[in-house]
């Protein structure tokens, strides 16, 4: 009986991707937290970036997946290009942007797309006192 389920969820599978439920083709990019607050200088902020698929999955996005970072303005805050970690360096506000290829599929070393999907959110950073 095992044996049977075993195959019948292998079946399944393959089904599910030779349909496109298996599809790497990002529609959406959300980063988290939409709006953020941070304290200059050195205050740190991270973020992070969901993907929504053709096949409506969702999921985490990292630099595996060619997730790139970046701030609107660098005199406001830097961030990590890699990681998400945003840092304050004045007072002001800056858009960070996480963009990554429109298709995760990868042949010949890189993304079979140029075409990139991006999500923003919003970062204020403050002086206390």
């Amino acid at each position: 009986m095992k044996c049977i389920l075993s195959i019948l969820a292998g079946a399944a599978l393959a089904l599910l991707v030779a349909c496109g439920g298996g599809s790497d083709n990002v529609q959406s990019v959300q980063v988290s937290p939409s709006q953020a607050q941070g304290t200059a200088p050195k205050g740190a902020v991270n973020f992070t970036a969901n993907g929504t698929f053709a096949n409506s999955q969702s999921r985490l996005l990292t630099s595996q997946d060619g997730l790139m970072w970046s701030s609107s303005d660098t005199v406001v805050a830097s961030i990590n290009s890699l990681t998400g970690q945003a840092t304050c360096l004045t007072a002001g506000s800056a858009t960070i942007t996480a963009s990554v290829p429109s298709d995760l599929t990868f042949q010949g070393g890189g993304h079979t797309s140029s075409n990139q999907v991006t999500g923003t959110a919003s970062l204020q950073c403050i002086i206390p006192g």
